[in-house]
């Protein structure tokens, strides 16, 4: 699975950053013209897909990231361990 260019890695706090204006599957909320949505939870239902998507690899999951520096981190915790 590649981490798509809507999520990045901030190094200075260590974690996966979310970039919702790269988030290509904007179709999702044009559906429902009755709700809007705060920059919060668009961020927060960009990561719940992702989440979800992880968590179906029945047998096992390669992963990889679009972003370098997130694909370096991710490659950095996988030789650790952790």
């Amino acid at each position: 699975m590649i981490i798509g260019p809507s999520f990045g890695y901030d190094a200075k706090t260590d974690t996966m950053t979310v970039i919702p204006e790269k988030y290509s599957h904007k179709e999702v909320f044009k559906k429902r013209k009755d709700m809007t949505f705060s920059r919060d939870e668009y961020k927060a239902f960009i990561a719940n897909v992702l989440n979800v998507l992880i968590k179906r690899g029945k047998y096992g999951l390669y992963l990889t990231a679009y972003d370098d520096a997130l694909r370096a981190r991710l490659l950095e915790l996988a030789e650790t361990g952790k």
